[in-house]
């Protein structure tokens, strides 16, 4: 949780806006893992070309899959927190690809989330009700 507020919610040095905040939280909670989200993710959630299509980039072939994947097979550390444990579905014979992908298809599914309940907290942010005592 720390690493959540610390180094996505209150980072100021990227310029990202509320929106951007809130959808690279969602990326964060689909593995909990602060070094997969630094050394795979990151990166690309940095640049502009990233925001144009997000989910795009989780495809099963996607570029932050591959380098989840790359990350996986490199280093043989965990890719999400126990916090998740679910065994996914079987989709690929390799189980490092099949756990990539289980992962992107989550922040997927997450990133639509965020897209839906955006504008439900965009308004409930301008309009604000005011408190009396």
């Amino acid at each position: 949780e720390l690493f959540a507020v610390g180094e996505i919610h209150n980072r100021n040095d990227v310029g990202w806006d509320d929106y951007r905040r809130l959808v690279t939280l969602f990326i964060f909670r689909a593995h909990c893992r602060a070094e997969v989200f630094k050394e795979t993710q990151l990166k690309y959630i940095l640049t502009e070309s990233f925001w144009k299509d997000p989910v795009k980039y989780f495809q099963d072939s996607g570029q932050v899959t591959r380098e989840m994947l790359k990350y996986r097979r490199k280093t043989r550390k965990p890719l999400q927190t126990s916090a998740f444990r679910c065994i996914p579905p079987r989709v690929y014979e390799d189980d490092d690809q099949n756990q990539v992908v289980s992962i992107a298809r989550r922040t997927k599914t997450l990133i639509g989330i965020a897209n839906e309940i955006w504008p439900i907290i965009k308004d409930r942010a301008r309009a604000k009700p005011s408190r009396s005592c």
